[in-house]
């Protein structure tokens, strides 16, 4: 029966994979799918928490090395508002989608929230009003809307492609993090260690693609820096916990695998297709896939564990698929639509060419 499972994946990828644009950085999107296949396991209690926090590490260093960079305008008001609306509707009509099924199939979060938190669920601001998460991994999104208002700074004045700034940026969150990390060990005071953290990878992927771009070589003493800065930040963050498996050394080892799988993914030029596909519906799949692991655990109660793998597996890239092709690209077209409608009415504020979102 898994073979059977196999078989019909293979097919529905590679009947879509001419669907993927061209344009993208293939191994980039390899590296998404890895992550979103690793968190994906850890929920379907394949693997513990580790090998989830191993992806969403390598999530945000992804993050930083896409998202400076996806912009034409250098520079300026025009550019966090293009940025803006580039990312609301990269982000938001699959965000939303999710909620909705949420609310549908009525898990245990979406059935006892209320109506308010619903509200500010859609917003996508929840956890900064400490407000409950429809869906667990919604707060990885809110640390990278972080990462987008620091990126706007730098936008407004011309740096978000300046090592220098990026740099300072990073040792700035250094400091945070460490200092974060001491309060909480000697005061108990329950400081989010982990937002400073990724936005000091992100920063420093960042500067990956800048050295990239320039044909420079990755920043190692950067790199190395960040990561011993790492290991007594962990151990003092994450000292109380006591849980087997778990702890600040499981915490290092985390990071550091998330590291270099990201700095061996940036070098390769050659990728698997089938990770470039599950990379290219990634998002969706990373909104999704806790939806369809409730939604089958509780309607299929009786299935086998490999079976219920290929299942699960097979339905949340179906469903992803769906999402992408008629949620996440529809969006993003109407996203164009609108830039390119600004710039006909307001050329001295817009400007520049919004073709591609």
């Amino acid at each position: 029966m898994p073979l059977r499972y196999i078989r019909i994946l293979k097919s529905i990828i590679i009947l879509k994979m001419n669907s993927i644009k061209n344009n993208r950085l293939k191994n980039i999107d390899a590296l998404r799918g890895i992550c979103v296949l690793l968190v994906f396991f850890t929920h379907l209690s394949i693997t513990s928490w580790f090998v989830g926090r191993v992806g969403v590490a390598a999530f945000f260093l992804v993050s930083g090395y896409v998202i400076p960079f996806s912009l034409q305008e250098a520079k300026g008001a025009r550019s966090v508002i293009y940025f803006w609306v580039k990312r609301f509707f990269r982000l938001w009509p699959a965000y939303w989608l999710s909620i909705i099924i949420a609310i549908i199939l009525m898990t245990p979060i979406a059935s006892e929230i209320s109506i308010k938190g619903i509200l500010l669920n859609i917003t996508m601001l929840q956890g900064f009003f400490g407000v409950e998460n429809v869906i667990p991994v919604y707060w990885t999104l809110q640390i990278e809307l972080c990462f987008y208002f620091l990126i706007c700074m730098l936008l407004f004045f011309g740096y978000s492609k300046n090592e220098k700034y990026c740099t300072a940026f990073i040792v700035f969150f250094i400091v945070v993090y460490f200092s974060m990390a001491l309060s909480r060990y000697y005061m108990g005071i329950k400081f989010p260690v982990a937002i400073p953290i990724a936005m000091g990878l992100m920063f420093f992927s960042a500067i990956c693609r800048i050295r990239r771009i320039n044909g420079q070589e990755l920043p190692i003493f950067l790199g190395a820096l960040l990561l011993i800065s790492l290991v007594p930040t962990c151990l003092f963050a994450y000292a109380d916990i006591t849980k087997p498996g778990e702890g600040g050394a499981y915490y290092i080892v985390a990071y550091f695998l998330a590291f270099f799988i990201f700095i061996f993914f940036e070098k390769i030029k050659k990728v698997p297709e089938v990770l470039v596909f599950l990379g290219s519906i990634s998002y969706s799949f990373y909104l999704l896939h806790e939806l369809v692991i409730f939604f089958v655990r509780k309607y299929f109660l009786e299935m086998t564990a490999p079976l219920e793998f290929f299942g699960v597996l097979l339905i949340t890239i179906f469903v992803s698929w769906l999402s992408f092709f008629f949620i996440e690209n529809p969006a993003q077209s109407f996203g164009r639509k609108i830039l390119n409608s600004l710039k006909n009415r307001y050329p001295v504020i817009l400007g520049g060419n919004y073709t591609q979102l």
